[in-house]
């Protein structure tokens, strides 16, 4: 199966549309021949048309062209991807879950909707009728969304922002990744041109952040893998970011030292000395078979190396992503995936099950069923939740800054959030106080107890 658009300027919508359904299907610049199976997306001066062709059989849908956009319509590119969706889901009798939906950011429409003063009933309707969205996924975004408000709140005050700072360059690509990155091995030299564009602009958003009136809040670092930079890239581009900012007046400075397999102990050293206050490291797993399998290239012995390192440098803030369920991972390598967590404490640790993404090779390889995905997942949140009981019990008598999010009917007291330092990055905090507290506030919460294994304490001046 090909894939050929012609006529858009951009086919970027119609093709990542088109994997949804056939994921491994490549891009064609040039049309396919009469028998081939292809999928032929185009727009022309008449309309718009798409056509599936597939083991001599076909077919194919047309519509006039959109309106302009600022007559209400839509872009062309936009309107080409949903007739062509319309023409695969009928052809091959798939729905994807997220619809239209191709991005990796969802949640992030429902609140920029929000801001913009849409009704519910509106973000409705675009995210069911005009994504043709599925309710689960769509209700899981939603909820994912209210989650993050009071905190997006605390990041959004006036004459606030935040800064991300992308590296769009990995050693190599992981199976399961959908992400836009750049194989180190391959593009190597476009590394330095980019980072000194990117100090230059650095530099240009502290200028016109300053001429706004704004106070930089926080930092994140992320990509791609960061740490595919060399050591001296790294002090280049993060001690541009210190001459540049103060980073006293920052909350968080985050750099996603994710792979061990471009992670040194020079680098820790590097980003630690430069003013980052939470590094992650993410191995997914802890089995050499699976890393392997998903295209990483580096051990388990490699992970707990370099965390060991990081916490040699001073990082005392680490977190970690688990994934259960990748492909290759049996009840073994499960298995050792837990007893490292049992073993390490890790601080964060955040478990996810293995959901594959249309047009990544994990799609296409073996795996466990979602059930069992989740089933894992829930035994591993059982293990960190383990280890959170022992560490509350450490930590009651303590005072912690706590970010409120409002008044708990069933806790009968206020609720909040502690990232700075609590073990389980979504741990709360349930509080009594004998004042109102408003969403958003911080508060300063002397730890006095758990319930259900949450702390629980009592607000203090």
């Amino acid at each position: 199966m090909k894939i050929y658009i012609t006529g858009l300027h951009s086919g970027y919508e119609v093709e990542h549309l088109v994997r949804l359904f056939y994921p491994m299907a490549p891009l064609t610049l040039t049309p396919p021949e009469d028998a081939e199976d292809c999928v032929w997306a185009e727009k022309t001066p008449d309309g718009l048309h798409a056509l599936v062709r597939q083991g001599g059989r076909s077919a194919e849908r047309h519509a006039p062209l959109p309106a302009p956009v600022e007559q209400g319509g839509e872009t062309p590119e936009f309107s080409l991807a949903s007739l062509t969706y319309d023409l695969l889901r009928q052809w091959t009798g798939l729905r994807p879950p997220w619809g239209k939906m191709t991005g990796v950011r969802p949640v992030r429409l429902i609140h920029d909707k929000r801001a913009a003063g849409w009704t519910e009933a509106e973000i409705n309707r675009f995210f069911l009728e005009r994504f043709d969205c599925s309710q689960q996924k769509y209700t899981m975004a939603k909820a994912i969304a209210d989650l993050q408000e009071p905190i997006l709140k605390v990041g959004s005050e006036p004459g606030t922002y935040s800064l991300y700072i992308g590296i769009p360059f990995c050693p190599s690509r992981c199976s399961y990744c959908s992400f836009v990155s750049c194989n180190l091995d391959r593009d190597r030299k476009m590394v330095q041109p980019y980072v000194d564009c990117l100090c230059r602009e650095v530099e240009e958003i502290r200028i016109q952040a300053e001429k706004a009136g704004l106070t930089l809040c926080s930092i994140y670092i992320g990509g791609g893998t960061p740490t595919s930079l060399s050591a001296d890239q790294l002090r280049q581009l993060m001690g541009t970011v210190r001459a540049n900012f103060d980073l006293s007046k920052v909350v968080e400075y985050t750099v996603e030292a994710g792979r061990p397999d471009c992670t040194d102990a020079e680098k820790l050293a590097v980003i630690r000395e430069y003013g980052a206050t939470r590094i992650s490291i993410n191995p997914q797993t802890f089995s050499d078979e699976v890393l392997a399998g998903i295209g990483r290239k580096h051990s388990a012995q490699d992970i707990l190396d370099c965390y060991a390192e990081a916490r040699k440098a001073g990082h005392d803030d680490i977190n970690m992503d688990l994934i259960a369920g990748l492909p290759g991972e049996g009840e073994k390598e499960f298995e050792e995936l837990c007893d490292f967590l049992r073993e390490e404490k890790i601080e964060r640790a955040g478990v996810f099950p293995f959901s594959p993404e249309e047009g990544t090779k994990a799609a296409t390889m073996e795996h466990v069923p979602m059930e069992e995905a989740q089933r894992r997942t829930e035994l591993l949140v059982d293990v960190q939740s383990d280890i959170i009981d022992e560490y509350n019990e450490s930590v009651l008598g303590d005072v912690r800054e706590v970010l409120c999010e409002g008044w708990s009917e069933e806790a009968q007291s206020f609720v909040g959030r502690s990232y700075a330092e609590s073990v389980d990055i979504d741990g709360k905090i349930y509080f009594s106080a004998n004042c109102d507290i408003m969403a958003g506030e911080f508060v300063n919460v002397r730890l006095t107890g758990t319930m259900d294994g949450e702390l629980t304490g009592e607000a203090v001046e």
